[in-house]
């Protein structure tokens, strides 16, 4: 548990393994609506996504004609990725997307070993 720069709370738990209920359940509670992410399956890169949600939120159109299953995450990235060329639009995630969540990672693991509070910069 702690804060972003914003100063907003942010709160992450991670469990390993399997239940018997919905293994991915990520909840992102804001002042100008809610998302939650579910999935069946623990492994979020490959999971079939259910995204719900949302007040006041504006959501991309991804690639209606993507088949359900494993592949569907990646086949609406790179349907994304492609609407994004053509449109010059920047939804998909970047090498700067990519920073940003490892040194997030970073922050939470040190925040872990040592017990103490991190700054996200």
């Amino acid at each position: 548990m702690g804060t972003v720069t914003s100063g907003a709370a942010i709160s992450v738990f991670y469990r390993g393994g399997s239940s018997r209920g919905e293994n991915i359940r990520w909840e992102i509670n804001g002042s100008k609506g809610d998302l939650i992410l579910t999935a069946p399956t623990g492994h979020l890169q490959l999971a079939d996504l259910k995204l719900e949600g949302g007040r006041e939120e504006a959501y991309y159109e991804l690639a209606q004609n993507v088949p359900a299953g494993l592949a569907s995450n990646t086949g609406r990235l790179y349907a994304q990725f492609a609407k994004d060329i053509r449109e010059g639009t920047n939804f998909t995630p970047d090498f700067a997307h990519a920073l940003a969540h490892h040194k997030l990672l970073d922050t939470l693991e040190t925040t872990s070993r040592t017990g103490t509070e991190q700054k996200l910069e």
